[in-house]
């Protein structure tokens, strides 16, 4: 029943991330306008096109800055479908995860003793490549099966990586605060143009759609997914952090970390390991696997979303929806295309801005919800829906009119455009909301004056 109900489930989530009848037309066709459901799509597919790109850049860097995690990067792809092969015979699980690990960790020895010197621009090849043909694998194949097997090493990581913290206690070398002003801008709003969060923005929810739905047994089970999955984020967000404190200082940061956090990450949890007696190329090939298994997971998800975007903006009939190769060529030619032409802290600050201004999406749309239905805006909805609305949207508004000016300065047109639109996005959505707020009204005080 079980199996059953994890198949219908992945059927419906495959069906949702191909056609978002549910996000789109449900939701903002019917409460707010046609026009911002075709808008929020466009937007989701730019987003997706920076994600990829940028994406491509910190693993060909990482790959470059730690060529001992090369040969296991690559060997990883076969590895993961090979599991992912087993998995499907219906091979029992805790043995084949046994033998899988310790395959990783001797690939890991591998790549330790053989680092592989390639260019960055091969990388890049290399990558791009993969991910053409990654996207269009079924999800059991290599998706499922190498988060799986990653997993293991970045839960195995992180609490090593505490652990020595907690018991050697490295002094702290980076400074606990610098300046309001930093290198990206003032502390706000680029701080929250700078982080991005998938689980605030509702990214999560769009990825797992087509993915983690496909892996669930039982609908229950999404909760505990849902919930873990944000927990265990938290939980490595702030051990990196930790980890990278520790190992570089504030000079360091900016000419190590800032520019490759691939290899600052891959060198921070080799040094935390060290602290435990593990020998330090090899800590530092597992962080590097560790992280760039990461990078792979959030390429060829978000690529594989985009490219279904993609296909539902241009209709059922174009060629980009019947073709799904031809699909794949268009959407990784673009993204490599805004890999070359814009650099690489504007593709960060691109998907954060982008980030942000998602978050106010869901925002509207229950306080919309909520003024129809004529429900009270009680202390706990203010809490947790208006308030944060009134804090994140005058931060995306004035993250976007900064990076106006900044790119408009140097003459970064191609950026420039990107924030552009992310800006004609987001009026659009108030004009809309604001209206639609308005015809309530309107219908509420005509609905009043019939009563009497």
């Amino acid at each position: 029943m079980g199996k059953k109900t994890g198949k219908n489930l992945g059927r419906i989530g495959d069906k949702f991330i191909q056609t978002k009848e549910i996000l789109r037309k449900i939701l903002f066709e019917n409460w707010i306008n046609k026009s911002t459901g075709k808008l929020l799509s466009a937007l989701y597919l730019v987003s997706s096109f920076l994600v990829t790109a940028m994406f491509l850049v910190v693993m060909s860097n990482t790959v470059v800055s730690v060529p001992e995690s090369g040969i296991p990067v690559l060997l990883l792809i076969p590895m993961a479908m090979l599991f992912g092969i087993c998995l499907k015979k219906n091979l029992p699980l805790l043995p084949m995860s046994i033998i899988f690990v310790i395959a990783i960790l001797g690939i890991c020895a591998v790549g330790a003793n053989y680092p592989l010197h390639l260019k960055y621009n091969t990388w890049v090849i290399v990558f791009s490549i993969y991910t053409f043909f990654a996207i269009s694998l079924p999800v059991w194949l290599l998706l499922a099966p190498r988060d799986y097997l990653n997993t293991v090493l970045v839960i195995g990581g992180m609490i090593l990586g505490a652990i020595a913290i907690l018991i050697v206690r490295p002094p702290i070398l980076m400074p606990a605060f610098v300046g309001f002003n930093s290198i990206s801008g003032p502390l706000w709003p680029m701080l929250l143009a700078t982080i991005t969060c998938g689980a605030a923005s509702g990214v999560h929810g769009l990825i797992s759609s087509g993915t983690t739905s496909r892996q669930l047994a039982n609908q229950k089970d999404g909760f505990l997914v849902a919930f873990g999955g944000m927990q265990g984020e938290t939980f490595m967000a702030g051990i990196s952090a930790a980890m990278i404190m520790v190992m570089f200082n504030y000079n360091e940061f900016l000419n190590i970390a800032y520019k490759n956090p691939g290899g600052a990450f891959s060198q921070a949890l080799g040094n935390s390991l060290s602290m435990l007696g593990i020998d330090p190329v090899w800590a530092t090939t597992i962080g590097a696997l560790t992280f760039s298994a990461l990078l792979l997971t959030t390429l060829d998800s978000w690529a594989r979303a985009g490219r279904y975007v993609m296909q539902e903006l241009a209709g059922e009939k174009s060629i980009i929806s019947k073709n799904s190769w031809i699909s794949n060529a268009i959407y990784m030619a673009i993204a490599i295309f805004i890999m070359i032409t814009i650099p690489y802290m504007d593709l960060w600050s691109g998907i954060a801005i982008g980030s942000l201004t998602l978050l106010t999406v869901p925002l509207c749309l229950m306080i919309v919800k909520r003024y129809e239905e004529e429900k009270p805006f009680n202390f706990k909805f203010n809490l947790f829906v208006t308030g944060p609305l009134a804090f994140v949207y005058p931060s995306a508004v004035a993250a976007l009119i900064y990076q106006i000016n900044g790119f408009i300065k140097s003459q970064n047109w191609v950026s420039l455009a990107m924030i552009l639109f992310m800006t004609y996005t987001i009026g659009s959505l108030t004009v809309f909301t604001v209206k639609r707020l308005n015809r309530i009204k309107e219908a509420r005080d005509s609905r009043k004056l019939e009563e009497v």
